[in-house]
């Protein structure tokens, strides 16, 4: 399983530069069951999302902010997301720890997080 981080999530809604390019074709190449994210990425992107709305002074970036959002929003409607638990804390922190949070690929000792 792939699990997207942030900058992973932010990559694919920018949806250009090669950098989102090549991160689109490795996980094209995946079943989308093996992909998911973490209920903590949905909210660091939703506190990203709430600010940008706040800063928005005029009706057309309002209109497109609410645009974008709602794409946020239909992507994780379409992607498995992994609850933070009893199980899913301590690997996040140990991980968090050593830097190691960009398309995780659990071990095959390590108990993968309950699903939503």
């Amino acid at each position: 399983m792939l699990i997207l981080d942030t900058d992973h999530l932010s990559l694919l809604d920018r949806e250009s530069g090669a950098a989102a390019r090549r991160l689109s074709d490795r996980l094209s190449a995946v079943a989308s069951e093996g992909i998911a994210t973490t209920v903590v990425n949905f909210e660091e992107q939703m506190c990203g999302w709430l600010a940008y709305l706040a800063q928005a002074r005029t009706v057309a970036r309002h209109i497109e902010a609410y645009r974008r959002l709602g794409r946020h929003l239909d992507r994780y409607r379409n992607i498995t997301v992994l609850d933070f638990d009893e199980r899913a804390g301590p690997v996040f922190l140990t991980r968090a720890r050593v830097g190691k949070a960009l398309l995780l690929r659990p071990k095959a000792h390590e108990a993968v997080p309950s699903i939503r």
